[in-house]
């Protein structure tokens, strides 16, 4: 109870002998019954106001009773205030200690999304948070496509095999895993385009694209010949995910040349070493992606990614979104099917891997000198879409 309160409820009830229900001497002991008549007379005494014919002694007795009240108010209030910033620096020092390690595993959970963008899936797959226990499937296993639960399964592995053993625990049994690792891989997807769509007119020169398409509005681009010969077979018809800018020579869509395309090795080296691998003079640049993340060979979903990057710079999609906007192409479906193939370990599916590993890791400094050309070994010319696949294939 406060001083005031006290000393009102004690003077009430000394007058008419108090009521039943407040016994001042009950569940009190001596020293507090002394506390409060301490209490109570400080409180008459600074309330006291001298009368209208007080004398100046008892005026002088007054005023100094309250500048005494007001140099110990003073005094209490510092203590006060020091006692109450010692308790938040303790407690904004045990928050940052308890924020620390969050904060250290949102940072490493975000630097594996990017690499799993990268490297792995440019699409997440449905459902793949929160994640589930390692189901340790075979990712090469043909079956592992014909199902969304065996694509699952399959892109859990390779999360698994992808992050730090030290993490798994956390993709478990960490609630905001999923929501940081879908949002920075999100925004990575973000980047990377943008890395790429920036030196889209010097990745596109050798076919005669004007590099105005690729700095103006995407609706520029939904009648251009030159974009629609390098998107649909004859450039007529609808888009093929054997688009003709995945050959080796855009002319000639033979199996022996498809995903051999100069551009899908250029872009792929841009990502892995920055932009200055397209310019003659390639000395001091920061590190890029690649060279950060330590990649040292080419990955199926490297290649995959660069496939839709391509394709969508020649699109007049305005976002590169699992569906085209304006084009309707099925970016995450077309990615699936460049994975599939690339993970079936069919002969063109080795030679594309050793390819590519070839000439962006073995050669990288002649990138510059790539050209289209039609390999040797290239089979006859396909009829359509499921004989090219069969070929493939087989």
């Amino acid at each position: 109870m406060a001083p005031s309160a006290a000393y009102d409820a004690f003077n009430s009830d000394a007058e008419d002998g108090g009521p039943e229900d407040f016994n001042l001497d009950e569940g009190m002991d001596n020293a507090d019954l002394e506390d409060l008549d301490s209490d109570a007379e400080q409180h008459r005494r600074i309330t006291h106001v001298p009368g209208p014919q007080a004398d100046i002694a008892e005026l002088r007795a007054a005023l100094s009773v309250v500048q005494r009240a007001y140099t110990e108010c003073r005094k209490e209030l510092r203590q006060t205030r020091k006692a109450l910033f010692e308790a938040n620096s303790q407690h904004s020092k045990r928050s940052r200690n308890a924020s620390s390690k969050p904060n250290s595993l949102t940072t490493r959970i975000e630097q594996e999304a990017k690499k799993y963008l990268l490297l792995y899936h440019f699409f997440i797959i449905q459902s793949l948070f929160p994640a589930a226990p390692n189901p340790n499937t075979d990712r090469c296993d043909p079956a592992r496509w014909k199902s969304q639960d065996g694509k699952l399964k399959g892109a859990l592995t390779e999360l698994y095999k992808m992050i730090p053993a030290d993490l798994h625990e956390s993709m478990v049994t960490y609630k905001q895993f999923g929501s940081v690792f879908v949002q920075a891989h999100g925004q990575e997807r973000s980047n990377v385009l943008k890395v790429i769509k920036d030196c889209a007119g010097v990745l596109f020169a050798p076919y005669n694209i004007s590099p105005d398409l690729f700095t103006g509005k995407p609706t520029c681009k939904k009648d251009n010949k030159a974009c629609l010969e390098l998107l649909k077979k004859d450039g007529v018809g609808e888009y093929t995910r054997f688009a003709p800018i995945l050959f080796a020579d855009p002319k000639q869509m033979v199996t022996g040349g498809f995903l051999k395309s100069p551009i899908l090795v250029k872009v792929i080296c841009v990502l892995m070493f920055g932009k200055s691998i397209l310019a003659e003079n390639k000395r001091g640049r920061p590190p890029a992606r690649g060279q950060k993340m330590g990649v040292l060979s080419v990955t199926e979903g490297l290649i995959a990614g660069a496939c839709i990057l391509v394709r969508f710079l020649l699109s007049h999609d305005p976002e590169l979104s699992a569906t085209g906007a304006e084009t309707q192409v099925n970016y995450r479906s077309e990615y699936d099917f460049y994975l599939e193939k690339l993970f079936k370990a069919s002969p063109w599916a080795v030679s594309m891997m050793n390819f590519f590993n070839q000439e962006v890791f073995g050669k990288g400094s002649q990138l510059v000198n790539v050209e289209s050309k039609v390999f040797a070994n290239v089979e006859q010319l396909c009829t359509w879409e499921d004989e090219f696949l069969d070929e493939l294939d087989n």
